[in-house]
């Protein structure tokens, strides 16, 4: 399955040097090492044409940081203030429980892309060094931008799964009723210091997380769980981390990947990614997915046949 097509060709160093973060910081940076997509969430970016990309100036708890999210500009939206949201943050380097850093979320748009993010600057700055550092950031951006090639991202896959599913709604389908009878399923919270490219390539893209809990007088052989999947996902397989197949009736491939509390169950039916992890157990037992992943599996295909 051909991976979508990436603006830059998933090269952060064509939307920002390392030269271009570290002038804006003052301070070296580096960027991250990129890495395959490791949850369905994660995917969602890559899915729709876009890519994280993040820089620190090492990895110590003091560290300049730069995290942000790259799109074309059509996933963005017209925002009430172009001014960066500056705040106040929890210094994590310092001794002093009271002692705070300044932090800015932004959004930058040129040239057909859009780019959210989050910057810390050294510990010690004022906010207006981080303003001062986002307004660097935008004339390297909008140069750098302006220079880049027309980008087109892949449409859309065939068949996928629908990308509104409502958690308490699946939950309730016969199958997954039938699988997990009086479980209460829920929307998941997504971390809220992110920037905001994330959550608008996760909802563009249709990956959804619902969080699993059991009925309060339950007693049974499943712990609580998280499931996450990306609609069109499956192309993303290939970059996952080995695992061992797991055998289940009605599910094209599943995949063991990890062990003990970090185990997940890694799905792919179609097109298609699921994803569950278990909370609460040291060791979930590989056969205790099965039930579980067929029958959702069978709920979300049910849902994208209407």
């Amino acid at each position: 399955m051909t991976d979508p097509a990436q603006a830059f060709d998933g090269d952060c160093s064509g939307v920002l040097t390392n030269d271009d973060v570290s002038a804006a910081l003052d301070v070296g940076m580096v960027i991250a090492a990129r890495t395959s997509p490791a949850t369905p969430m994660d995917a969602a970016v890559a899915a729709v044409g876009g890519m994280p990309c993040d820089w620190a100036q090492d990895d110590s708890a003091a560290a300049a940081t730069l995290s942000a999210v790259l799109l074309p500009e059509a996933f963005s939206s017209e925002f009430e203030s172009t001014e960066p949201a500056c705040y106040a943050s929890s210094d994590e380097s310092s001794t002093d429980p009271q002692a705070i850093r300044a932090a800015c979320s932004f959004n930058l748009t040129a040239s057909g892309f859009w780019l959210s993010g989050v910057v810390y600057p050294p510990a010690g700055s004022t906010e207006a060094a981080a303003r001062s550092a986002i307004t660097r950031l935008a004339e390297r951006f909008s140069a750098n931008t302006a220079a880049a090639a027309a980008f087109t991202p892949s449409a859309a896959l065939d068949a996928a799964w629908p990308d509104d599913v409502d958690c308490a709604a699946l939950g309730a389908s016969a199958p997954v009723a039938a699988a997990l009878p009086g479980w209460n399923a829920a929307k998941g919270n997504r971390p809220g210091e992110r920037p905001e490219g994330y959550l608008r390539a996760e909802a563009a893209a249709g990956a959804t997380t619902c969080l699993w809990s059991p009925p309060a007088d339950g007693a049974g052989e499943l712990a609580a769980f998280e499931t996450q999947w990306l609609p069109g996902g499956a192309w993303a397989q290939d970059g996952l981390a080995p695992g061992t197949e797991l055998r289940i009736d009605g599910v094209q491939r599943a995949v063991l990947v990890g062990t003990g509390a970090d185990a997940l169950a890694q799905v792919f039916d179609g097109p298609n990614w699921l994803e569950i992890s278990y909370y609460g157990t040291s060791d979930p037992a590989p056969e205790s997915y099965a039930p579980v992943a067929a029958a959702l599996i069978q709920a979300l295909n049910a849902a994208a046949l209407g």
